[in-house]
């Protein structure tokens, strides 16, 4: 909540040009392609899977507002029998919009840098398993990450980053729908999200 106050109090958007403290702003439109990884639990089941993302962002001065959509496998086993023989496969579809804030810029040269960022997230995930069951619920993510980019001739970036990711869907919560043959969990579910992604 903080990063979201100071980032709206933050100046207009910047000049692709270096300001006055030597920091190179980031650039103000960018779109972004790459994978995605995720683990996650679903009632007492653990659940994971990869797949491709895309991004746009708009940047402004050390932020950049994005807001990104992916499409993953998914597979679910039950804790109680062999993987083989229990596993649950599907698909999840996820999207959210967040903010990014770069924490250190290292810049050896005019041409390019590495930059540090942290960054926080909101979200919705959905899955779609073979089996009928399905399952929306909403997505909390904070992390962090690193990113190579190119300040001068065609502005790339590499980027890479690791979320913890944070799913409230208590039984009595609004916000989780569960329809189908899929499990209603109760209370919390931590899991993780990390991809590479590169932005021009």
């Amino acid at each position: 909540m903080i990063t979201v106050v100071a980032a709206l109090t933050a100046p207009a958007l910047a000049d692709d040009d270096t300001d006055d403290d030597g920091f190179k702003p980031l650039p103000r439109r960018s779109v972004g392609f790459g994978f995605q990884g995720h683990g996650t639990r679903i009632g007492g089941r653990s659940e994971g899977g990869f797949g491709p993302t895309l991004e746009v962002a708009l940047g402004r001065d050390r932020w950049q507002y994005f807001a990104e959509a992916s499409i993953a496998s998914t597979g679910m086993n039950d804790w109680t029998t062999p993987a083989v023989e229990t596993r649950v496969n599907g698909r999840l579809v996820r999207g959210g919009v967040g903010l990014r804030w770069i924490a250190r810029q290292f810049a050896p040269d005019e041409s390019g840098g590495v930059e540090l960022f942290l960054l926080s997230a909101l979200g919705a995930q959905r899955f779609y398993f073979e089996d009928g069951g399905r399952l929306s619920r909403p997505e909390i993510a904070l992390g962090f990450g690193i990113q190579g980019r190119v300040f001068s001739g065609p502005r790339i970036a590499f980027r890479f980053d690791v979320r913890a990711v944070f799913t409230p869907n208590s039984r009595e919560s609004a916000l989780v729908a569960c329809r189908g043959d899929c499990v209603m969990e109760t209370g919390s579910s931590t899991g993780f999200l990390t991809g590479i992604v590169l932005a021009w």
